[in-house]
């Protein structure tokens, strides 16, 4: 069951929550996209805290992969921030996977984090997608 989340924000308050089998998944709507960012509860909450907006859209990089970003009141140099960065802690020289191919899927579950390679480290038989 979706609940809409509570916020003086406007960008907090379209923000769906929906709980299933004890883990809350936080559904954030993309601006300029007809769909949603899924991430876990405790992650969305700790980085809108951090001064995070829950106004996300979708950006595209030079070799045209989507990537979730927002903006960020306390990012001094880079004021918009690629949210699956943020909830891995990925260093710079460090690449985000999305194990499931889905890039606005955001849950822990499905991310991992891996050194930077020549190849977009699909060796490993699992598939998914780099950041």
């Amino acid at each position: 069951m979706f609940e809409q989340a509570s916020g003086t924000s406007p960008d907090v308050r379209h923000v769906l929550r929906e709980t299933m089998d004890g883990r809350t998944t936080v559904f954030v709507p993309l601006r300029d996209h007809a769909g949603f960012a899924a991430i876990d509860a405790p992650d969305f909450d700790r980085l809108t805290a951090c001064g995070l907006s829950a106004d996300w859209f979708v950006a595209r990089d030079a070799w045209g992969s989507a990537h979730v970003q927002a903006p960020s009141s306390n990012a001094r140099h880079f004021p918009v921030l690629r949210v699956a960065r943020l909830v891995t802690g990925a260093a710079p020289h460090q690449r985000v996977r999305f194990l499931d191919g889905d890039r606005f899927n955001l849950r822990r579950a499905n991310l991992r984090v891996c050194e930077r390679g020549p190849v977009l480290l699909n060796n490993d038989n699992e598939g998914g997608s780099n950041e």
